[in-house]
């Protein structure tokens, strides 16, 4: 009545209830709150009596009933299809919204993404990775495969069909007032027509053929899907943590879920603009996978300059043995026209000075310096501590062992472009004495004694660290968690020979050190810890490795172990290291017969980039560089495969291993050895097996090489 109150109001024969009803108003709350306890008694005593003064309606004509029951059928009727259109049209644009979010199938199909894994968890990395970003590519390829089994076979087909037929009329898309379904002589209620269904469609689906086709095509698609994914290398350099690639499988249209997402839709493009400028371009490109307003925003603006970051292998930075000369620097034709670095003007001024350290395009010279030659801007460093400064010694049994600080920089520009860290990490270094040394100097300095029980590192660790947010230099310990890799005694048995004592590599927020029993200190930056990786050697066998080398590749930290005894081939062993579930375990990656490059024909540079790699010591070139879009790069896929000699005995004597290992490819599973024939600088692919050449290398006797990536951000030393 309420609903039809004003039609009411106009007929005669409802006037005294309206009068009735308008004339007893509804008490107010507090009343209402009030009188609650009598309730009862309200409910149980009778309405009052109508007022018998009342004039009776006319008795009204009959409703056209017959006209309003066809009106309702024919509604009824309508509904159906109208439910029918709305439901395809839900189906049609779940399936374009998902297909929006497809990337390019040339990327999903590309074979030159391809290779194997070498790890379960190294596959299992890969298969999340990919999942997230080819989700509806994916999806696609699954159903694919069911539709084509299902086409292959008709009949399973046609059951499908009409079990989703029944489902549809007689379920999904009966209207809300249709009558009860009627067959057999009765009616059939609607929670007997769902289990009806639901028993239609187990019996199809697991007591026939149709349910053995669907698994079958469903398992082949999903052995497809697991496949690529574990054998495709993610090549997002950005996206490389569990959660953010999770967030890159599409992008999200534009749709209000809740009030956050409300404000940030309010924000103007150029305030919106200005917020995600400040952030690092980690987070950056991540953000890219939020909104499409946001992606057409970082976009439009270009605020990820990935042209602008180290993402390719530049060169080589070498210090020679001899203290006079300069550090030279290996790189082919493209990257000295782009690279005119500044390291003359500084040798002008203050003499010569060798490179401790390389991370991300920064070069930390000895003095104290920190330099980016690609874009010709250094800054220095405030003294050391007075800790660091000075040469200290301590004596174990009858041998004495020099406390050094190694200086290692850390620079992450995807992370934090302006701001970098110097540390300056304790090494022990032992010092043998004849018996004619004079060891003043060395006494003189002498600091506490220590066991050669003790464990090293000590813990806590102490560090000095060097921030360009603050600065200064400052105190950092850090705490050990696990076991030990060795005491001092591990420390001084071997002869260090080639090996790159303190070589530091710095990988996804952690600091790795090598030391000299070639196990590997782990620090943790962000958590004050550190944890100790042990040698992929046993201790028995270390002493017949003539150099160790830790580096940054592709996959993460890889540790070169080199070995020649004069008789047998020289040979290479490359180990990965692998952090699942924070167990450190190294693997075996190659083992690299050294002789079998040695024996390699002169390749003639068959790189499609055609010309060599040069060297050059003079840095002081006045031109500016030219930006680093639209220049060529080098192709280190290119190449030979290298054919594996089945001689076992050495057919040269001469290997100097301080020399022929220059280092990893810091994003492919490249390692490069310089040939002591003649042919060169190669590039050793550790997957393919291919060699390339790159160019001779003219400079004999090298202290220390260096992997150079060249980043062209200009806004990083504010203090120079």
């Amino acid at each position: 009545m309420r609903s039809n109150n004003k039609e009411a109001s106009k007929d005669p024969k409802y006037l005294p209830f309206v009068f009735i009803w308008s004339h007893h108003p509804s008490p107010p709350r507090s009343q209402i709150r009030q009188t609650r306890p009598h309730r009862d008694t309200m409910a149980a005593a009778s309405p009052p009596p109508l007022p018998t003064s009342v004039v009776p309606a006319a008795t009204p004509s009959p409703s056209p009933i017959p006209t309003a029951v066809s009106s309702a059928d024919v509604a009824a009727a309508d509904a159906n299809p109208a439910a029918a259109r709305a439901f395809v049209s839900r189906l049609l644009d779940s399936a374009r919204r998902a297909l929006s979010g497809a990337r390019r199938w040339a990327e999903l199909v590309d074979r030159s993404a391809l290779s194997r894994p070498d790890t379960l968890s190294d596959a299992t990395s890969r298969l999340r990775k990919n999942l997230a970003y080819f989700r509806a590519n994916y999806a696609a390829v699954v159903a694919l495969s069911l539709a084509a089994a299902l086409l292959a076979h008709p009949f399973s087909l046609a059951a499908l069909l009409a079990l989703l037929a029944a489902w549809c009329l007689l379920y999904m898309l009966l209207p809300a007032d249709a009558p009860p379904l009627a067959a057999f002589g009765r009616t059939f209620s609607d929670r007997e027509v769902l289990g009806g269904l639901i028993a239609s469609s187990a019996f199809v689906v697991f007591l026939t053929s149709v349910g053995s086709l669907m698994f079958s095509a469903l398992a082949l698609g999903a052995a497809v899907v697991c496949a690529h994914g574990a054998f495709r290398v993610p090549e997002d350099p950005f996206l490389d943590e569990p959660d953010q690639a999770a967030g890159s499988g599409n992008q999200q249209d534009e749709d209000d879920d809740g009030g956050s997402s409300a404000a940030v839709l309010l924000l103007p493009d150029d305030m919106l603009a200005d917020v995600l400028r400040r952030l690092p371009p980690r987070s950056l490109a991540a953000s890219r996978c939020v909104r499409k307003q946001w992606c057409s925003i970082i976009d439009a603006r270009r605020m990820l300059r990935v042209d602008l970051l180290p993402l390719q292998l530049d060169g080589f930075f070498c210090n020679p043995n001899h203290l006079q000369d300069r550090p030279s620097f290996f790189a082919p034709p493209s990257t000295m026209r782009r690279i005119t670095t500044c390291l003359d003007d500084i040798y002008d001024t203050l003499g010569y000075m060798s490179i401790e350290d390389h991370c991300n395009g920064l070069l930390l010279l000895g003095q104290q310096m920190v330099v980016n030659p690609a874009t010709r801007q250094w800054a220095t460093l405030p003294a050391f501590p007075s800790s660091s400064s000075s040469l200290l010694f301590s004596r174990v049994d009858d041998q004495l062992l020099l406390h050094v600080d190694n200086q290692l920089i850390v620079y992450d520009p995807m992370v934090s472009p302006q701001h970098y860290e110097v540390f300056l990490i304790p090494m022990l270094h032992a010092i043998n004495h004849g018996e004619d040394d004079d060891d003043d100097d060395e006494t003189q300095h002498l600091s506490a004694d220590y066991s050669a029980d003790q464990y090293w590192p000590p813990s806590p660790y102490t560090t000095h660290v060097f921030s360009s947010r603050k600065w200064r230099w400052e105190e950092r310990s850090f705490v050990r968690q696990g076991d030990p890799a060795g005491t001092i005694a591990d420390m001084m048995w071997r002869d260090s020979g080639g090996s790159l004592d303190g070589q530091g590599v710095y990988f996804q927020g952690a600091l790795y050190v090598r030391c000299r029993n070639d196990s590997v200190i782990r620090i943790t930056l962000s958590g004050d810890k550190y944890q100790m990786i042990k040698s992929p050697v046993s201790r028995t066998r270390l002493g017949e490795y003539d150099l160790s080398y830790l580096g940054k590749s592709e996959k993460g930290v890889y540790s070169a172990l080199l070995r020649q005894d004069g008789v047998s081939c020289p040979q290479c062993r490359v180990w990965l290291l692998n952090e699942l579930c924070g167990q450190m375990e190294w693997v075996l990656k190659s083992n690299i017969n050294l002789q079998s490059l040695e024996d390699i024909p002169h390749l003639q540079f068959a790189n499609k980039y055609s010309k060599p790699w040069t060297t050059v010591d003079d840095f002081n070139t006045k031109d500016e560089a030219p930006a680093q879009d639209q220049l060529d790069g080098w192709d280190f896929d290119d190449g030979m495969v290298l054919e594996i000699t089945d001689n076992k005995q050495a057919t040269t004597t001469n290997w100097s291993f301080g020399n022929v290992f220059h280092g990893f490819h810091p994003y492919k599973e490249i390692a490069f050895f310089d040939v002591s024939s003649g042919v060169g600088v190669v590039s050793y692919h550790l997957n393919t097996s291919k060699v390339q050449e790159l160019g001779t290398f003219h400079i004999t006797g090298l202290e220390s090489v260096f992997p150079y990536t060249a980043c062209w951000m200009r806004d990083l030393f504010e203090n120079n």
